[in-house]
């Protein structure tokens, strides 16, 4: 998945879909939903995801002031955890 900001934007918000090989998946019995986000300078952050739609697994990040501060690649995955302390990425 590709999402494109200009260094500084705080919209939109990234949307996104928690999905498996099935497909979405149901975040209804989760605990939390992380993003695991590797920023072009090498630093390594995870901040939560909100959960927008928990049976069709949709979630969505919010940004905020220095979120958006360096320009570059930036990756990241979700980590899921689960109600009975189980962690899938």
């Amino acid at each position: 998945m590709s999402f494109n900001l200009q260094v500084g934007d705080l919209e939109p918000s990234m949307a996104l879909t928690v999905e498996d090989s099935s497909g979405p998946v149901d975040l209804s019995t989760t605990l939390s939903v992380n993003l695991q986000w590797l920023k072009p300078d090498g630093t390594l952050v995870t901040v939560p995801l909100t959960v927008v739609n928990a049976a069709l697994g949709l979630v969505k990040k919010d940004w905020v002031a220095g979120d958006t501060s360096i320009a570059g690649t930036h990756a990241g995955r979700i980590e899921v955890t689960e109600s009975n302390g189980e962690v899938a990425t």
